[in-house]
C-alpha cells in the first residue's frame, strides 16, 4: 500500500482535536487501531493515501491540509485566558485553541497583502495583580475610553470598535459555558475568540471582559492562571473592568430612575447590556446593597429571565467584519482568486466561514480553476 512521504503529524493532531475526537474515536471511524493513529501523530509512521482520503472526509479538511509544513509546538492552555475551567471540558478548550491557531495563520497570510489597523490597546504598565484595586480598574476603563476617543455614552458596536483598534476577533462554535478567551500573540497582536451562541448583552460583556484581561493582565505569567486563587482574582478584575467600560458611572446612573427589573429593561435597550450586568454594576457602585442585589436576582429568576431576558431575541449579537472584508477585498480586486486563496490557506470552506463570518455561500459562485493570478508578497 502506497504511503505518504511528506505527511505532517501535527496537521492530523490539530484536525482531530478541533473536531473533539479522541484517538480512539478517530480510529473507530477509520476502522484502524488506536495505535496506528498514535504512530501517525508521533511521526513514526505515515498513513496510506486511502487513509488520508478518509481522514479528509471525517475531519472535514482538504487533503492538502495534511501536507502543510508546520513545526510549531501547541502552546499550553495556561497561556490563554479562559473564563471558567470548572464548567468547561479539556476537549472544548483544546478545540478552541486549535481554531485560534488557524485564525492566526489566516491573519498572517492576509497581512501579506493588506495592512490591518494598528494595535491601539493602551498599556498602563501594570506589573502586579495586587496593585490593581477596584477604583483603579474603573479609572483604567475610563482612561481606555478616552484614549479611544469615546464619550461616556453607550457604545453602538463593541466588536467593530475593537477591530478598529487592532484587536482580531472571531465568533466560533464553542459552548456558551466557555464564553470567550483572549491572548496576546508574539507579534503583539491581541486576539479574542467568542462563542457564537450567546445573546447580545452577554456577547458584548464577554468582549469587554476579555479586553480587561488584555489590558490588566498583559504581563501576567500564564502559569499563574492555573492557581485557583489567582484565577479567581483575575476573573473578578476583568469582570469589574467590563462593567465599568460598558457602563461609566455618571452617565449610566442618570438612566437609573427606578430599582426594579421592569425599569431595567429600558436601560438594557439603551446600553445594550444584560439586566444581570445592570444589577452587578449597581452593586459595584454602591447603589444597592447585597440584600437588594439578591432580591433582584431572585425576582429575575422568578420571571424566568435568568437564562433568557427580554429583548434577547430582538437584538442580534455583534459579528466580526475585519477579516471577512479583507478576504472580500483580495478577491474583488483580483489580487487573489478564490481557488488560490483556498489552496494557500488549506482549510475547509466551513472552517473559513466559521473563523471569518463570511456568508455560507461566499465561495459557491466564485470558484474558478482558471486564470490564477501570480503576485509578489508585500515587503
Amino acid at each position: 500500500m502506497k504511503r505518504v512521504i511528506n505527511f505532517n503529524p501535527l496537521s492530523l493532531r490539530e484536525a482531530r482535536i478541533a473536531k473533539k475526537k479522541s484517538m480512539t474515536d478517530l480510529a473507530t471511524l477509520l476502522q484502524i487501531s488506536r495505535q496506528a493513529i498514535s504512530s501517525y501523530e508521533k511521526g513514526d509512521k505515515s498513513p496510506s493515501i486511502k487513509t488520508i482520503e478518509k481522514m479528509s472526509k471525517i475531519l472535514d479538511k482538504p487533503i492538502s491540509f495534511f501536507y502543510i509544513e508546520k513545526d510549531r509546538i501547541l502552546q499550553n492552555e495556561s497561556f490563554y485566558s479562559f473564563r471558567s475551567l470548572s464548567k468547561t471540558t479539556k476537549k472544548d478548550r483544546e478545540s478552541a485553541i486549535i481554531k485560534d491557531k488557524w485564525l492566526t495563520d489566516l491573519y498572517i497570510y492576509i497581512n501579506q497583502y493588506i495592512e490591518f489597523p494598528k494595535v491601539a490597546v493602551p498599556d498602563f504598565n501594570i506589573d502586579d495583580l495586587d496593585e490593581i484595586d477596584l477604583d483603579s480598574i474603573d479609572q483604567v476603563a475610563e482612561d481606555t475610553r478616552k484614549i479611544w476617543g469615546l464619550s461616556n455614552h453607550p457604545i453602538s458596536n463593541i466588536q467593530q470598535l475593537f477591530e478598529n483598534n487592532g484587536i482580531v476577533t472571531a465568533n466560533i462554535f464553542m459552548p456558551s459555558s466557555l464564553d470567550a478567551f483572549s491572548i496576546w500573540k508574539t507579534n503583539n497582536t491581541p486576539f479574542i475568540l467568542l462563542s457564537n451562541n450567546t445573546y447580545f448583552g452577554r456577547h458584548r460583556f464577554n468582549l469587554c471582559h476579555e479586553l480587561g484581561h488584555l489590558i490588566l493582565h498583559r504581563k501576567l505569567n500564564g502559569d499563574l492562571l492555573l492557581e485557583k486563587d489567582v484565577h479567581k482574582k483575575v476573573e473578578s478584575q476583568a469582570h469589574r473592568f467590563a462593567s465599568a467600560f460598558l457602563m461609566p458611572r455618571d452617565t449610566f446612573l442618570q438612566d437609573i430612575y427606578s430599582i426594579s427589573i421592569e425599569s431595567f429593561i429600558r436601560v438594557k435597550e439603551r446600553w445594550k447590556v444584560s439586566i444581570q450586568a445592570i444589577i452587578y454594576r449597581l452593586s459595584d457602585l454602591g447603589v444597592i446593597n447585597t440584600e437588594k442585589q439578591m432580591s433582584l436576582r431572585k425576582r429575575l429568576s422568578f420571571l424566568g429571565y435568568n437564562k433568557k431576558e427580554p429583548l434577547d431575541s430582538d437584538i442580534k449579537s455583534e459579528k466580526p467584519v475585519l477579516i471577512q472584508k479583507a478576504i472580500k477585498f483580495l478577491i474583488d480586486q483580483k489580487i487573489l482568486t478564490p481557488d488560490q486563496f483556498l489552496y494557500d490557506i488549506k482549510l475547509s470552506v466551513s472552517d473559513i466561514i466559521e473563523l471569518t463570518g463570511l456568508n455560507t455561500d461566499f465561495f459557491d459562485d466564485k470558484k474558478s480553476l482558471n486564470n490564477i493570478i501570480q503576485f509578489n508578497k508585500r515587503n
